[in-house]
């Protein structure tokens, strides 16, 4: 049974010089249930210097600041057995950390740092990436992987003995703040199985909200697509209807005006068509392309999102 550990103080040091570049919480930061003093790096692993812990947590601050959320980074020293130990200590941290409210909106990075320090090479580190309220909007886990995107981009710099975690926490904070500006896609949501319930922005409001109901820009694309395959299926048959009609009324034999006029009593003449000029006339039919994008759901448990990744 493992024991999850928060620390309670930092290092003289650290604290001195934290306490000197951090800012006071603001009131709307506070009313929106972000915790800026909480927002900070923990290296349980003992990786880094001093200088380079106190860079990362000022550096941790200003973006959960800049996105307004909460934002945690753990370099963890547990022995995991998977991605899902991984996951049990972001979200144990993070609801130890921050609460369990669902307007709580925040991500927690753990980063797998207990095989750094051993000497087997057998050891496969597990990382997780949760994120809670409003952030598993912004950092999708469906349609297009933000999270595996960031993993992507930080896993060069954490190879197996060769970890770097000051650039991959670094490349992990630039990737909040980009995803951030980039924005919510378009028409995506989050089904949560434990609470059986979908959070997605409200499109009169502007608002994330939880709801038993899925979306209503899901629902009416639903009742669009219904539409158009009853519209299909009612013109298939309407088709093959007309056909039958046609076919069991069809004369038995070609009917031709030849049966109505007596035959030796008509004369034919003959016409010629003599064109003198040609004329030409060519129109340039123009081709539109346009891209659409689809909905998509990302997959919740118990109101954490995320993902993970082993290396």
């Amino acid at each position: 049974m493992r024991i999850a550990v928060k620390p309670l103080v930092l290092t003289a040091a650290a604290a001195l010089s934290l306490g000197t570049l951090w800012q006071p919480l603001s009131i709307e930061a506070a009313g929106a249930g972000l915790m800026l003093e909480e927002c900070y790096l923990w290296d349980e692993a003992d990786v880094l210097t001093t200088e380079e812990e106190i860079e990362l947590s000022q550096l941790i601050f200003d973006t959960a600041e800049s996105i307004q959320m909460n934002v945690f980074v753990r370099l963890g020293a547990n022995e995991l057995s998977g991605q899902e130990d991984a996951r049990e200590y972001a979200i144990d941290d993070y609801l130890a950390t921050f609460g369990d409210s669902k307007d709580s909106d925040g991500v927690y990075l753990y980063l797998d740092l207990y095989g750094s320090y051993i000497d087997s090479t057998d050891y496969a580190p597990h990382d997780y990436i949760a994120t809670h309220g409003l952030a598993q909007l912004y950092y999708t886990n469906a349609r297009d992987d933000r999270i595996s995107e960031i993993f992507s981009q930080m896993n060069p710099h954490m190879k197996r003995g060769q970890e770097d975690p000051y650039t991959a926490v670094t490349i992990f904070c630039e990737n909040l703040q980009s995803y951030y500006e980039k924005g919510i896609p378009n028409d995506y949501y989050v089904y949560d199985d434990e609470y059986d319930q979908y959070l997605y922005i409200d499109e009169k409001t502007d608002t994330p909200v939880w709801s038993d109901n899925k979306p209503p820009f899901i629902r009416k694309k639903q009742m669009t697509s219904a539409f158009l395959i009853s519209f299909a299926v009612g013109f298939v048959i309407a088709l093959i209807t007309m056909l039958c009609i046609k076919h069991h009324y069809r004369f038995k034999s070609q009917p031709s005006a030849q049966i109505y006029i007596p035959s030796g009593k008509i004369r034919y003449g003959g016409k010629t068509d003599q064109f003198l000029h040609k004329r030409v006339s060519r129109v340039k039919v123009e081709s539109e392309s346009s891209g659409s994008g689809g909905g998509g759901g990302g997959s919740s448990s118990g109101g954490f999102g995320g993902g993970g990744n082993s290396r």
